[in-house]
């Protein structure tokens, strides 16, 4: 009995180290494989991170406006594509960069010039056509040189021009801001028109207010109504509203003699990691873009034949630096 109670125990220990034996590495093995699947699933999920920051930079979502003849965007969200949304200068131009820009998807967002800047500096991620350099600008989005474009000038009522004693071909913005305050101008709210001319109105407190457009061609209205002595405008703008819409008074365009003649106009991306790299590709985008008619003629079919005999050459040149690199 003590033999046969002594082998049972024995045996019971063996029994019971066995089953331990077993439980432990039962235990090991599901620690191992709970382990292994959280680190499949970890892998998993940074791979579908990666693989959607990927997708972020590859998609540029391009700004567009109502704004002839740079944009000619419709809100139509039924549009499947960018020339059923508009053929101005812009939207030329994009399908062009477009076509030099393999694997992106493009999507397109019709906004105006105060949501747009608001929006970079609440850091979405989209692309806009016609930015000014500005140090405002370069602190919310990356620049990449486009094009050049006439800048703005004074607009003025035809039938009122000679009794406000601006007669003359050309004439002086600092002169008529600070010695010429018996006129009262407007600029559209929210737009850039230049470091040129904002640098001059940034310099005192002259009788020029900025005016909230809501629709297209609202500056020239009030213009057309009596209710400003002028406007700061665009060349290309003036000569397409007079074309296309019925106003009570013809308007004549006056240069500026102390600004240059043209200013350059930027792509703007958003001032970020994504903006970082999107805005590199834009800027090889141009410099095979800038090559072609295409791109080329874009803005300057809106100019006048005076306007085009004047700075078509010098946009000529423009484009051939851009074409072979030489703009930073």
């Amino acid at each position: 009995m003590p033999r046969y109670s002594r082998s049972f125990r024995q045996w019971s220990s063996e029994r019971d180290a066995l089953a331990w034996g077993r439980k432990g590495v039962l235990c090991l093995l599901g620690t191992l494989f709970a382990a292994a699947l959280l680190q499949s699933a970890a892998a998993q999920q940074a791979s579908q991170t990666a693989m959607s920051s990927e997708g972020s930079a590859r998609q540029i979502t391009w700004v567009l406006m109502n704004w002839p003849p740079f944009y000619m965007a419709k809100d139509d969200r039924s549009a499947q594509s960018l020339k059923q949304r508009g053929e101005g200068a812009a939207e030329r131009m994009i399908a062009e960069l477009i076509a030099h820009l393999p694997g992106y998807q493009h999507s397109f967002e019709v906004s105006n010039m105060q949501h747009v800047w608001a929006g970079f500096e609440a850091g979405r991620n989209y692309c806009y056509m016609s930015a000014a350099r500005t140090p405002a600008h370069e602190k919310v989005a990356y620049l990449t040189p486009l094009t050049l474009a006439p800048m703005a000038a004074l607009v003025v009522r035809s039938d009122r021009r000679a009794a406000m004693k601006l007669s003359e071909k050309t004439v002086s913005l600092k002169g008529l801001l600070t010695a010429r305050k018996d006129l009262a101008g407007y600029m559209a709210e929210g737009r850039s028109y230049g470091q040129e001319i904002e640098s001059f109105l940034g310099g005192g407190d002259y009788n020029v207010r900025r005016f909230p457009v809501r629709e297209q061609f609202d500056l020239m209205r009030q213009l057309d109504l009596g209710r400003t002595d002028y406007i700061f405008e665009f060349p290309p703008v003036v000569e397409y509203a007079q074309r296309r819409t019925p106003f009570q008074h013809t308007f004549d365009v006056i240069p500026f003699d102390d600004l240059p003649p043209l200013m350059t106009v930027y792509v703007a991306c958003t001032r970020n990691a994504w903006g970082r790299d999107v805005i590199a590709d834009v800027a090889v985008a141009v410099k095979d873009a800038a090559r072609g008619a295409v791109f080329r003629n874009a803005l300057k079919r809106w100019l006048s034949p005076e306007l085009l005999r004047l700075d078509g050459g010098d946009m000529d040149r423009f484009y051939d630096a851009l074409a072979g690199g030489k703009l930073p």
